[in-house]
């Protein structure tokens, strides 16, 4: 399975992470009362999803990096926009519990589906 990436594939990358932390950051400074520990924290803690598939890209395991972060970026762009859009006072909660199915679900089944892809390519080309 070939890594390799062209240079552009490696700033586009860079630019989905920017702009997935970004509608977290956004939200979460509209939702709260205002900088606080507590804030900071699950602003940290709905960007480690992102943190991880940086983590793979770096390491070389760009394909998976990739699957990753489309799949927890798509995820996340969700939970903000129906977290920004709800009139709900408990809608802020979707920030704690969103980043443990990134982790555990959607995040791992997009790397997968990546690989497999793959797989799938490199014995196709056999």
């Amino acid at each position: 399975m070939s890594t390799s990436t062209p240079p552009s594939s490696a700033t586009a990358f860079w630019i989905v992470t920017g702009l997935a932390v970004l509608s977290q950051v956004v939200t979460i400074y509209a939702s709260s009362q205002g900088p606080s520990p507590f804030v900071l924290l699950v602003l940290g803690w709905n960007v480690a999803p992102m943190v991880v598939s940086a983590v793979f890209f770096v390491a070389g395991a760009r394909p998976m990096a990739w699957g990753w972060l489309i799949a927890v970026a798509a995820w996340g762009a969700w939970e903000a926009l129906s977290v920004a859009t709800s009139h709900s006072s408990t809608a802020f909660l979707a920030f704690i519990w969103g980043p443990l199915w990134s982790f555990t679900v959607f995040g791992p089944v997009g790397a997968l589906i990546v690989v497999l892809r793959n797989r799938r390519k490199l014995s196709a080309k056999q």
